[in-house]
């Protein structure tokens, strides 16, 4: 499930350029109903499924095009509904859940909540609590707060928590889904880590 800041603080530009890297880990994965499922939350001021992990048949170009669809929001930032809508609502079996695979949630943001930010670590422990690996990738700016961001990633935050160009993240973000969804056993990849 992918979790997408759609956020004033984002910008237009760079929330295109996060649809992009997303869409480019798509390609890499095996999505299908039986495989990989894909499963999208954005989020601004209010949260919002753009589609469940049981949605479009997971036909590979159909979730692409789903993403493309994902409208930039540009107001303020309520991280913890988007949270919520994790344990709630993605994860659940009538979304596509399957009780035999790993639950993995990428959030990528800024940590700007600035609407009731401190329900966002009790969101994300709801998250956790439910079993759902909380991967967070951050394209670092001078407003990014990590902070925030690492109450939300999971433990270690080594190996939940990247930060970087959206290239950088792409790479690490894509092999971790790769190694937890497929028995990857290529190459590791360069991860930057806080």
């Amino acid at each position: 499930m992918f979790v997408l800041d759609s956020s004033g603080s984002i910008d237009r530009v760079r929330f295109n350029v996060i649809k992009e890297t997303v869409i480019a880990s798509i390609y890499e994965l095996d999505v299908s109903m039986d495989r990989t499922r894909v499963g999208l939350i954005y989020w601004s001021n209010s949260a919002f499924v753009a589609f469940n992990m049981n949605d479009y048949g997971q036909v590979k170009q159909d979730v692409v095009e789903a993403i493309r669809r994902v409208p930039f929001i540009g107001n303020t930032t309520y991280t913890a509904a988007a949270l919520r809508l994790v344990h709630d609502t993605a994860f659940q079996p009538e979304s596509g859940d399957r009780a035999d695979v790993p639950n993995i949630a990428v959030v990528v943001g800024d940590g700007n909540s600035n609407v009731l930010p401190e329900l966002t670590p009790i969101e994300a422990a709801e998250c956790r609590i439910s079993g759902i690996r909380m991967v967070v990738a951050v394209v670092y700016d001078d407003q990014t707060d990590i902070t925030e961001l690492a109450t939300i990633a999971s433990r270690p935050l080594s190996d939940n928590l990247f930060t970087g160009t959206t290239d950088v993240l792409f790479y690490n973000i894509t092999e971790l889904l790769l190694v937890s969804t497929c028995n990857y056993t290529g190459p590791s990849l360069l991860f930057v880590r806080l």
